[in-house]
């Protein structure tokens, strides 16, 4: 993975806003990241002590570390994430606390209680590096929380067969989503890798869950949304195949 497109992508979706409005209820496209965000909040219980937001953005998980009476540390490596969110919440700065580095660069003196990174994983060359980093920067029983897109998803999978037919498209019509490169995971491979860095209690949640994906989701979102919001907590949550993405949430050894 190019970590300058990386890089670029996100600076350009802070300046222009794009990346604060993933969380308004009234973005069709939103609905994913409010559910990813509700659900990285239910495995963060009880919120105490100090909190680690890998890959911060411009702030989603602030207010709700801060309300609960916690200490906030984020880090981002794109300037624009972190004066988005010293803008946003200089009001809270004594409890929060943004750093522009990445995570070979991020430095703390204390050690955390839980460590958070929503769309943070998938995009490094080297995971395992990551899972370090993360195991370093716990306390002994601090617990990890990490999102990743799901490989083995209806949506993946319709998304790879109309490959094709999206080209073709994206020809005549001269449109294409510019989006940097990710690494797509199987739950197996996800879980060995929380294995392998001295994780245990292991739990997995499925999010974005629906039977009309891609390319249901592009033509009526809507819709979709609606009807993914019925199943979303019901046990078709539990069959992994029907959600776009999951999280793991798991305990330092």
């Amino acid at each position: 993975m190019d970590k300058s497109s990386i890089v670029s992508y996100f600076r350009n979706q802070a300046s222009s806003g794009d990346w604060a409005s993933l969380y308004d209820p009234n973005n069709k496209i939103s609905y994913p990241f409010i559910q990813r965000f509700i659900k990285t909040v239910n495995l963060m219980q009880p919120i105490n002590g100090n909190i680690l937001d890998m890959g911060c953005g411009t702030g989603i998980l602030v207010k709700v570390v801060v309300d609960a009476g916690a200490s906030y540390t984020g880090f981002d490596v794109a300037p624009e994430m972190i004066d988005a969110c010293n803008l946003r919440f200089n009001k809270e700065t004594e409890k929060a606390e943004f750093i522009l580095a990445d995570s070979s660069q991020f430095k703390s003196e204390k050690l955390f209680d839980q460590a958070v990174g929503m769309g943070y994983i998938e995009y490094f060359d080297n995971p395992d590096f990551g899972m370090q980093q993360a195991h370093r920067w716990l306390k002994s029983d601090g617990k990890l929380i990490l999102s990743f897109p799901h490989k083995n998803s209806i949506d993946y999978l319709a998304v790879n067969m109309l490959l094709p037919f999206r080209k073709i498209m994206s020809a005549i019509t001269g449109k294409k989503t510019i989006k940097p490169d990710r690494k797509m995971w199987s739950q197996i491979e996800a879980i060995a890798l929380f294995k392998k860095h001295g994780f245990e209690r292991i739990t997995v949640v499925n999010y974005n869950v629906n039977l009309f994906h891609y390319p249901f989701n592009k033509v009526a979102p809507k819709l979709c949304n609606a009807f993914s919001a019925i199943v979303e907590h019901s046990l078709l949550s539990k069959i992994s195949f029907l959600s776009t993405s999951f999280i793991i949430c798991a305990v330092k050894k």
